[in-house]
């Protein structure tokens, strides 16, 4: 005979269904479960071979490859554009707006083919730093103010500043627990020199590098807009 404990589980397996599909904050809560339990569960499966085979480009690759799948899990595409700028044979200090803690999605598919590789103990070659300038994550449909360590970098090493910007989650509204199926589009621009920069140009370089990314940002967000409201019309 079925004990009520038994009954009980039986009836919340079949109820899990009907509350994410007509549920929105169970859906919302839901997914985000699964995005950090997976999270968790592929660092536990990684960690013992990075401790196995330290500083090695492979674990980085193979934890990527492992992290991609929950974007198949949460229902999201990814577009990416301007990838040739990323394979370039040279170091960046890339710069990316932060909305989610999903943008870690989004740093595991930018950077997949191209991680640091150490060539001795005090420098690196082909070098790409990723760096939230805006610092909190802020899914408010702007790019917001940025800070200037990133900045301070990229002059102190003379190296090029690398726009990432994604477009906004239309699929993600935090305040009303929304987390449905949606498209990010990741526009790779082009390099920002630094090279002669110093200290007196910094406020400039910002300017430049903020105005530049809140162009794309607007531009690609409206166009994606624009195609999600084509595709519900047709479904």
């Amino acid at each position: 005979m079925m004990s009520g404990f038994e009954f009980g589980s039986i009836c919340l397996f079949l109820l899990l269904p009907v509350l994410y599909e007509h549920s929105n904050t169970f859906r919302y809560y839901f997914k985000f479960f699964v995005y950090y339990g997976y999270i968790m569960v592929t660092s536990v499966v990684v960690l013992p071979i990075m401790l196995w085979n330290p500083r090695s480009v492979e674990n980085l690759i193979l934890a990527s490859k492992l992290c991609r799948h929950i974007s198949t899990l949460l229902r999201l595409r990814w577009e990416l554009r301007g990838g040739e700028y990323l394979n370039k044979q040279q170091s960046f200090v890339i710069v990316a707006n932060h909305q989610s803690s999903i943008d870690i999605l989004d740093f595991w598919l930018c950077l997949l083919p191209f991680w640091m590789v150490l060539q001795n103990q005090n420098s690196y070659l082909n070098v790409k730093i990723w760096v939230f300038p805006e610092g909190t994550r802020k899914n408010t449909g702007e790019i917001h103010a940025f800070k200037k360590g990133a900045f301070h970098a990229a002059i102190s090493a003379q190296l090029p500043i690398l726009p990432v910007v994604f477009t906004r989650f239309y699929f993600l509204q935090s305040e009303k627990c929304i987390f449905n199926p949606g498209k990010i589009v990741i526009t790779v621009l082009p390099p920002i020199k630094t090279c002669g920069l110093n200290v007196e140009n910094l406020a400039q370089l910002m300017t430049t590098t903020h105005t530049t990314m809140t162009q794309t940002f607007n531009n690609t967000s409206k166009e994606l807009l624009k195609e999600l409201k084509t595709e519900r019309s047709y479904e």
